[in-house]
Parts: C-alpha cells; structure tokens; sequence
C-alpha cells in the first residue's frame, strides 16, 4: 500500500506536477496567441467558440503556437459541395490542422528554396536546413521531409472534441 511519504507515491505526484506544469504552459502560450489577436471574428458577448491549436517544443524545451483555429459548426448535407469552393467542416480543430498543414508547406518551401540557393553557388548539400526549423531533409530523397529528432507537435482543444469533427 502506498502511503504519502512512500517514494513511489512521491514520485508519481513530482510527475503529476511536471505534467500539470506542461499543461499550463501549453494553455497559457495557445490562449495568449488568441487573445493578442485582434477581436474581430471572435465571439461576443454570450456567444462561444472551441479554440484548437498545435504547438510545436524544441529539443531545448522552447514552445511554439504554429497553428491556431476556432470553430463549432459543421454544414449539413444538402449544402456540402464535392467541387472544394465551400468549407464543409470549420471545427476548431479541421480549420487549426489546415493551419499546420500551410505551416508545414511553408517550411518546406522555404528549406527547398534554401537548398536551391546554396546549390546555385557551387556548394554542396551540407547543413542548408534553416537552424530553426522543425523540419529536415531525408538525405536519400531530395523532396521528403522529416520531423527533427527532438521536436515534438503537441494539439491543444478547449473542449473535448465532438463527435462530427474528424482530424483525419
């Protein structure tokens, strides 16, 4: 039996601690981004909204909102479009992952452009990745990405997702 003084117990609650003090930090870097922005778009007075984003932590810790989206609703059926020119699903967490997605492309786009670059001055393809990006380049193919050793993307939703929103 576990008591309070028993090491295991005092263990678990350091880690519950730890734990605790990663989720402040992940909700107070997401609500800060979304409170600095400006209040158009937002909700007013008794209206509510599901805030989504993903983050990303660096292998020194540092934490970084990179995607951010809020949204409750859904279109029914008959007003779905096949055609791509209407948003059938804005769920917090649909218009956030669309968010990454534009940020993922941008990194690529600007780590390729890099990589260009350098290649267009004779040199060779030896640490062009950009030193704060996530992001780096499969050696054996030219156009493929991987996610850095050390870096970690986090999603954060103020709510717990409904049953109509699907991140897939």
């Amino acid at each position: 039996m576990l008591t309070p003084s028993s090491p295991s117990s005092s263990s678990s609650s350091a880690e519950l601690k730890v734990k605790e003090q990663w989720g402040e930090r992940v909700s107070k870097a997401v609500i800060s981004l979304y409170e600095s922005l400006p209040k158009k778009g937002k909700p007013q007075g008794r209206e509510v909204t599901v805030l989504a984003a993903f983050l990303l932590s660096s292998p020194s810790g540092e934490l970084k909102v990179v995607a951010l989206g809020t949204g409750t609703k859904c279109i029914g059926r008959s007003r779905r479009s096949s055609k791509g020119d209407v948003i059938n699903d804005s769920h917090a967490e649909i218009i956030a992952r669309r968010a990454l997605l534009r940020y993922f492309y941008s990194e690529i786009e600007s780590l390729t452009l890099s990589h260009e670059k350098f290649k267009d001055h004779g040199g060779t393809c030896v640490d062009v990745e950009n030193q704060h990006s996530c992001l780096e380049n499969i050696r054996d193919q030219a156009k493929m990405f991987k996610m850095k050793q050390g870096w970690n993307l986090h999603l954060y939703i103020s709510q717990l997702p409904c049953r109509w929103s699907g991140l897939c």
